[in-house]
């Protein structure tokens, strides 16, 4: 069985926030755009959905992200 990972965007009273859910799970990882290992069967689209939210953030910097392991 294939594991998908998925990311919301959603519009808040603070503004709009990035869940990243699997997708994405430590600082680490956002940082330096490395897509979690054991969370995903096909890491070259996970890879591709993680720079798709990053170039998202940058081009919206209003954007508050909230990774998927991290508090």
């Amino acid at each position: 069985m294939e594991s998908i990972s998925v990311a919301f965007l959603i519009r808040t009273t603070r503004g709009p926030v990035l869940l990243t859910g699997d997708a994405c799970i430590t600082t680490w990882g956002w940082e330096h755009t490395v897509e979690p290992g054991d969370f995903t069967a096909d890491h070259a689209r996970n890879l591709k959905n993680l720079q798709n939210m990053k170039r998202l953030v940058a081009y919206h910097p209003q954007i508050e992200v909230y990774l998927g392991h991290q508090h």
